[in-house]
Formats: structure tokens, sequence, C-alpha cells
């Protein structure tokens, strides 16, 4: 069993505990100590809410998770956009999400952001889904509408469902590149804060 120094020990050689260790998740020498919500992982042994930052106009977000014999089996993350009142908004929004483990796509509904400047996810040919896998593993959605030049609403932009099978924990996040929204005003706003950092999903 593994102990508070990560040491490979005899169980009967494993004598730290939750309490003493003051984990209110996680294991310790084969104890669980405990679950966190759907909307969190446990990370050194607390429970927090996983989300990649709290302070940007976009952020990557843990909305629910489905465990199946100890494995991660289903996640499901959302994509929220809250500007500061300063920062232009953008009329599209080009996403790429990529996994530290092999994760499918298997759902993207288009969030209150969009639903509300009346814009949609594209549809991807040949296969009608609104997302498509790319050569370097990312996943890609397109918020576009060719005669809309509504501005995006606060809110969630778009919720996707992803299908693994992954004992934990699996990061996710928000491909760092240009041109994420246009026109380049907004993009530029966006590219100055940490909308890319990781959400860690755990069991």
């Amino acid at each position: 069993m593994c102990n508070a120094s990560s040491e490979c020990v005899a169980p009967e050689d494993c004598k730290d505990t939750c309490e003493s260790q003051k984990l209110s998740c996680g294991e310790m020498c084969g104890t669980a100590c405990g679950s966190c919500t759907d909307s969190q992982s446990c990370v050194q042994g607390s429970c927090s809410e996983a989300i990649s930052c709290e302070s940007c106009p976009l952020s990557l977000r843990l909305v629910g998770k489905k465990l199946s014999g100890g494995k991660l089996q289903q996640v499901t993350l959302a994509v929220d956009y809250a500007p500061t009142e300063l920062e232009p908004r953008p009329r599209i929004a080009d996403l790429r999400l990529r996994g530290s483990r092999a994760a499918v796509v298997r759902a993207a509904v288009a969030g209150a952001a969009l639903t509300k400047a009346d814009k949609s996810l594209v549809l991807f040919e040949p296969w009608t889904q609104p997302w498509r896998r790319r050569g370097d593993g990312s996943y890609q959605v397109v918020a576009y509408e060719p005669t809309n030049t509504q501005l995006l609403a606060d809110g969630r932009v778009v919720e996707l469902t992803l299908s693994l099978d992954e004992w934990g924990p699996v990061k996710f996040s928000l491909q760092r590149r240009q041109q994420i929204f246009a026109p380049p005003e907004s993009d530029s706003a966006l590219q100055s804060s940490s909308y890319d950092s990781e959400v860690i999903v755990t069991r």
C-alpha cells in the first residue's frame, strides 16, 4: 500500500490515516478518505471546484462525471464566457479542447451565450456533428452564424460530453492559439488571460 510519504509498504506497515494526514478525499493506506461532488476534483487530499480560471473571460469547467468500476467513464465539461464591460465581444468563437488521455466527444450542446445571440454550433461535414477531431488529437467546436452579426452574450458557450475509460486523473484544457475569437480586438483581450490552464478531473 501507499503511505503518506508515497512509499509502497506492506499493509501491516501502513499506519497513516485520513485523519492523521487531514485528507477529505482520495485514499490513504488503502482506505477511502471521502469523495467530492460531480463538479469537484480531489487535489492533494482536498476537494476543489475544477475550473481552469476564475477570472478569465473564457473558462473551462467540470460539470459532471460518471464512474464505473472505479474508472472515469464519462466527463461533462463546459466552456463559459464572462468578459469585463471593457472587453470587446466576439461574433465568432473557434474552440479546441485537448485531453491528457484518450477521450471521445459524444455530444456538444450550445449554451445560453449562443442562444441569446441567435447563434449555433457549426455542423461539420460529412458526419453533420457540431464537433470534429483534428489531426493533433484536439476537438474543435465553432460558434458561427453566417447571416448573424450579433455579439456573444455572457454565459455558457458550449457543454461537451466525452467518454473515456481511465482511472484518472485526466487533464483537459482549451488549446492556446490565435484567432479563437473574431474580430481581432476580442481575441487580443482573450490572449492576455490564462484561459488555457488545465482542469484536472479525478475519480
